[in-house]
C-alpha cells in the first residue's frame, strides 16, 4: 500500500478514535485487571471446548504418561 493511499486514511475523526481506544484501553487495565489464568485449568477448559480426549492429546504432550498428569 502506497504512502498516500494511508495518508487519507489519517482524519480527525481516526485520531479521536485512536485516542479514545487508548484511554478505553488503559482504563480498562487499570480498573479491570485479569490476571493470568492457571495453565492446567487453561488446558482443561480448551479440551472441554473442543470436545477432545485424552488420546487426542499423546502426540501434542509427549505421552500418555504426561496427559495423564493432567
Amino acid at each position: 500500500m502506497s504512502f498516500f493511499l494511508m495518508l487519507q486514511w489519517v482524519t480527525p475523526e481516526s485520531d479521536e478514535a485512536d485516542i479514545l481506544a487508548l484511554l478505553i484501553d488503559e482504563f480498562e487495565n487499570r480498573n479491570y485487571p485479569i490476571a493470568a489464568p492457571n495453565p492446567i485449568e487453561a488446558i482443561k477448559i480448551r479440551i472441554s471446548e473442543m470436545k477432545l480426549k485424552q488420546t487426542d492429546l499423546v502426540d501434542a504432550m509427549a505421552g500418555k504418561s504426561r496427559v495423564s498428569e493432567i
